[in-house]
């Protein structure tokens, strides 16, 4: 009886903790490993849209930090696509050191739901396990947009995102590591709330004085749907 106890009980127990992982995440669409009060990483050529598509599903201001010719490339009318610029709040540092400090008081900040890190070199494994103890103190989300090369850390996602080659979606979403098990590759596709239809994403000098922010839409796909497929990461 004991042992089934303890089965059954473990069951239980590992059923209790995947809701409670569901339902303290930031879900984008089918999409529900970007767990909050943790750390998470962007790569590729279009990790910056998927740091504007999570701001889109989050509540509340939104911290990006970088340096000063990261935040200033952001324009209103561009980020108005995805959500209201209002809501943003640009940090510019001087250098890595800054970026990482400012990174670490914000996501001790209650009440911030999302913290962007535009950096170049990804943070290392020191790095990354300060955020990490700081988001769990603000329980917001961190993600860390990185340009050049990610490094070994405590990141609990990281995700590589570019450009859909086939065309048939606004980006690919690969996800490379992963600390609760889940991998895939998903197509994002940026729809129009009023339309439901494919939006047109166009640079800020070219959009329309005002704009109503869309909604990802994701759908899993396989690997052999992709041209090539990049290797797993456990760093």
């Amino acid at each position: 009886m004991n042992s089934l106890n303890s089965t059954y009980g473990g069951i239980v127990s590992r059923a209790s903790e995947n809701k409670l992982a569901a339902l303290n995440c930031v879900s984008v669409g089918d999409i529900k490993v970007l767990t909050k009060a943790r750390v998470h990483e962007s790569t590729g050529p279009a990790a910056i849209a998927m740091a504007l598509v999570i701001g889109a599903v989050c509540k509340g201001p939104i911290f990006w930090i970088g340096l000063a010719r990261d935040t200033q490339s952001l324009r209103a009318r561009g980020v108005d696509q995805y959500f209201e610029s209002g809501r943003l709040i640009t940090i510019q540092a001087a250098n890595r050191r800054e970026i990482l400090w400012a990174s670490e008081e914000a996501l001790r900040c209650k009440g911030v739901n999302l913290v962007v890190t535009q950096i170049d070199m990804g943070p290392d494994l020191f790095e990354s396990r300060r955020l990490q103890v700081a988001s769990q103190c603000g329980a917001g989300l961190g993600l860390n947009v990185i340009s050049r090369r990610a490094q070994s850390s405590a990141a609990q996602t990281r995700w590589h995102c570019a450009p859909d080659p086939t065309g048939k979606a606004n980006w690919i979403w690969e996800l490379t590591k992963n600390k609760r098990g889940q991998i895939g590759h998903w197509s994002v596709n940026w729809k129009d709330k009023e339309t439901r239809q494919n939006a047109t994403l166009k640079p800020f000098d070219l959009q329309a004085a005002a704009v109503s922010p869309g909604f990802a839409e994701t759908k899993l796909i396989s690997p052999s749907t992709l041209s090539t497929a990049r290797p797993l990461e456990t760093a």
